[in-house]
């Protein structure tokens, strides 16, 4: 039995595609370790389309797993690392990009409450580098709602 006290880590596989923007990417997966916790168990996968060695010395100070992907383009490098996520949800967070203090655990926490969902997608909003949010406003402009918002 679980005391009060114990936490079980929810694992969740961060897919992160990248192309030969070291460090885009060394800033993205910082951004990622920080948000981990007990509660919260984090696989990251890196897919590499790009012929960079210096991406794998990122990879590797991160602890990440890295796949080569053979097809050009941010889909297929998505892809090869979705191949291999082990985790019970899977995130996907450009190399570009970087998630707000409290996104995942928020998401995590829909899908606790809602488990008629089988999955959730979030509006971008735009920040500075120091994660400051700009006024630009958030893209989609409007919210999607839910239901079947997306074309299969």
């Amino acid at each position: 039995m679980l005391g009060a006290s114990s936490v079980i880590a929810r694992r969740v596989s961060v897919v992160v595609p990248t192309r030969i923007r070291v460090d885009r990417l060394r800033h993205a997966l910082a951004n990622i370790r920080a948000v981990e916790g007990r509660d919260l168990s984090l696989e990251i996968i890196v897919g590499d389309n790009g012929e960079c060695p210096d991406t794998r010395v990122v990879v590797a100070a991160f602890d990440v797993i890295h796949v080569r992907a053979t097809v050009q383009g941010a889909s297929a490098a998505r892809n090869a690392a979705m191949a291999r996520a082990t985790g019970d949800f899977i995130a996907l967070l450009d190399d570009d990009d970087a998630w707000l203090p409290g996104y995942i655990r928020s998401y995590l926490d829909l899908l606790d409450q809602r488990p008629d969902l089988d999955g959730v997608i979030a509006q971008v909003r735009f920040a500075d580098e120091a994660l400051n949010i700009l006024p630009t406003g958030e893209w989609p402009d409007n919210h999607p709602g839910e239901g079947e918002a997306l074309v299969r």
